[in-house]
């Protein structure tokens, strides 16, 4: 009887209304979720970023995306990013040891390491030894170390 009942339903909806009584009708939690999404998508309720977070945490996966990066016009080595992640991600920095009161804090010290790794990485040179920063100076002089010939080395 139920069959009929929504056979006759359906009948007397628009396509787009069929395919959300459809998805509401599934038991299954998580396949009811994901199809879900796609009909969001598919509709356009919601954008792709959001779409692919909430594919990530459906999935229980780590998910993070810069948003937005800003910068000071007078000043372009000044600005932020605005990052998006999911409680995935979190649970991931914390687990590989990055610690924090809240979630953001959490992202914040890996943001920092990350940007620090970014960094050292510029101040190799190419046989991958590490130049040293002034950071006394307003640029921020970067002081070379020169091998020499008799295994020293000449920093400049």
């Amino acid at each position: 009887m139920s069959k009929v009942k929504d056979w006759f339903i359906t009948m007397l909806m628009d396509t787009k209304s069929k395919e959300k009584y459809i998805i509401e009708k599934i038991t299954d939690d998580g396949t009811k979720a994901r199809k879900l999404l796609d009909y969001k998508l598919k509709h356009k309720e919601i954008s792709s970023d959001e779409f692919d977070k909430s594919t990530a945490t459906l999935n229980e996966e780590p998910y993070i995306r810069v948003v937005s990066l800003e910068m000071d016009p007078t000043s372009p080595s000044a600005g932020y990013f605005e990052l998006d992640f999911n409680e995935h991600f979190v649970e991931y920095l914390a687990n590989s040891g990055y610690e924090g009161v809240e979630p953001d804090e959490i992202v914040d010290n890996w943001f920092n390491d990350l940007c620090q790794n970014i960094v050292m990485e510029g101040l190799e040179d190419s046989e991958g030894i590490t130049k040293s920063v002034d950071s006394s100076s307003k640029e921020g002089l970067i002081i070379q170390k020169l091998k020499t010939d008799d295994g020293n080395a000449e920093y400049s």
